[in-house]
């Protein structure tokens, strides 16, 4: 049944496929060009049948195809997935990435998003991937392919096999598809490698697994309060997003959540919202979009750069979900757009704050479906101590008020995820309304980062020290949890994220927090504070 979460064992192209084949004819995804002027719509069927092009192309330079006994045209699974070749994904914004993401899955091939492809250019994030992954090829649409100047890539760039889109669909224009009911796919294989940002540290690979997808995919679809789209209604969720498609939130909160709940979604470039964020929002009007999201700032920089005069033809009032994370969450931003954007029917009950990560695959904490959000103000100097004093019982009688900072609530552990709040050096769990390292475990944490296994101070394998706050002492204990390095706290059982470890800025014994004194600077100076940065100086 289409209208219900798949069976336990089920991976994402296994679940595409059955989705193709009883809904084909269904568009899945519409990406509109920056001008505007063109609309390019793939079906579930057309996207199933590419993915399948992609994958026969991919299985005919498989480096396993000696491995003895492996049957021809058919992937080979091992419990080692180091076996599992990988493919660097090089696509520009639109469709034809989503046919070479499937079909290195449908292919039993790893998938890793890289960077959007720069012609002539170095291109680090794609270099740093194909130095820590080793890859068996490159797989992208025919400019980017064509445009690379091998002479610019780092040496495990270059010289691989390559896989163009295009040939791949004419190549096998006609032939019958994979079918999804005799893929061997394994929920513990591979289903991508996921590279962190590196903003603190030299990207990774998180090896997210199918089994892990399929979970986070579903806590987003419980999280968000979602439907599972049946086969024959017309009435499914509508999506619009303008994410990059190599960030864990662009890919799996916006183009895979969409793919698991059988929905459509509307793709803009990232270029194309920064240039015109009104772009965006016209998007959810005209396609009458249900869930759409995005970072802090994306919110802020609607509200800064859309005037009055361009929103008199918005229609907000079916776009139910608007999820926001991804970055510090700042109370003020989410009320000067419901503010702003409430005559065009946006109602403040539609947003989502939460909290998630690549190692998590994405979604860690959130709410039972949108609300108005949650907003906590607390003594600022009581904070840079460590503790979360609320600002109206911090106050004595005839005293003055103290500085204060709103920080946003992002809900509790979604679906088959725990979160612990951890003392980073003590490994103890600390009390509610004290602040801590956010340690997570649960279904959709990670395997790890790719080859990494060996390296000291492996953040999936931290365990909780024995206390007297450890909460049922012998299974905490002995459990293993993933430290994400962000810091936050709990108040009524709800997840406050504050900052990372790695950023606090120390001053005369007190921990400031970048993003504050960044907020602090723009609400002093306004506009004219341009773009600023915090961060210490020895």
């Amino acid at each position: 049944m289409l209208d219900q979460a798949p069976a336990a064992d089920l991976t994402l192209p296994q679940w595409i496929g059955e989705r193709a084949s009883r809904h084909g004819d269904r568009p899945a995804f519409t990406f509109v060009s920056d001008d505007g002027l063109t609309e390019t719509t793939w079906t579930y069927g057309q996207l199933w049948a590419r993915g399948s092009a992609v994958a026969a192309a991919l299985r005919a330079v498989d480096p396993r195809r000696q491995v003895p006994h492996a049957e021809a045209g058919r992937p080979s699974f091992r419990a080692n997935s180091m076996d599992q070749p990988r493919a660097l994904l090089l696509f520009p914004p639109g469709l034809e990435f989503l046919a070479g993401f499937l079909g290195c899955q449908l292919a039993d091939w790893i998938p890793v998003p890289t960077c959007y492809p720069k012609p002539g250019r170095v291109m680090p994030r794609l270099d740093s991937a194909a130095r820590d992954c080793s890859p068996s090829a490159l797989v992208g649409d025919r400019d980017s392919l064509n445009t690379i100047d091998e002479s610019r890539l780092d040496p495990a760039a270059r010289s691989l096999a390559k896989i163009e889109t295009q040939k791949a669909f004419r190549q096998f224009d006609g032939q019958a598809g994979c079918d999804h009911r005799s893929l061997g796919l394994s929920p513990d294989s591979l289903a991508l490698l996921q590279y962190t940002s590196g903003s603190t540290c030299e990207a990774k690979g998180v090896m997210v697994r199918h089994r892990n997808l399929m979970a986070n995919l579903n806590a987003i679809q419980v999280g968000f309060g979602l439907r599972h789209c049946p086969e024959m209604d017309d009435d499914y969720v509508r999506g619009a997003f303008w994410l990059p498609f190599y960030h864990d939130m662009g890919l799996i909160g916006g183009m895979l959540s969409i793919l698991y709940l059988g929905g459509h979604a509307v793709l803009h470039s990232p270029r194309s919202f920064l240039q015109r964020p009104i772009r965006w929002l016209q998007s959810i009007s005209d396609h009458r979009v249900t869930v759409s999201g995005a970072p802090n700032f994306a919110y802020q920089l609607c509200v800064d750069r859309i005037s009055p005069e361009q929103t008199d033809s918005l229609d907000l009032r079916h776009w139910t979900t608007a999820f926001c994370g991804a970055e510090p969450i700042l109370a003020r931003s989410l009320s000067d757009f419901g503010n702003r954007f409430a005559a065009c029917g946006f109602s403040d009950t539609a947003f989502y704050p939460c909290y998630g990560l690549a190692e998590a695959t994405l979604l860690v904490a959130g709410g039972n479906g949108p609300a108005i959000p949650k907003v906590l103000t607390v003594d600022r100097v009581a904070l840079g101590g460590g503790k979360i004093q609320l600002a109206e019982t911090s106050i004595k009688r005839g005293a003055p008020r103290p500085a204060t900072q709103n920080v946003v609530s992002c809900g509790r552990a979604v679906e088959g995820m725990d979160i612990a709040i951890v003392d980073p050096q003590t490994h103890r769990m600390v009390a509610e309304r004290s602040i801590g390292e956010i340690w997570i475990r649960g279904t959709s944490v990670a395997a790890g980062y790719w080859n990494r296994e060996g390296e000291a101070d492996n953040p999936f394998s931290a365990k909780v020290a024995r206390g007297i706050l450890a909460r049922t002492v012998s299974a905490v204990s002995d459990a293993t949890y993933f430290r994400t390095g962000d810091l936050g706290f709990f108040h009524d059982g709800e997840l406050y994220v504050i900052g990372r470890l790695k950023d606090i800025v120390i001053v005369r014994g007190r921990n400031h927090y970048p993003q504050d004194i960044e907020a602090s600077v723009r609400g002093v100076i306004g506009d004219a504070a341009g773009q600023c940065a915090a961060f210490s100086v020895p």
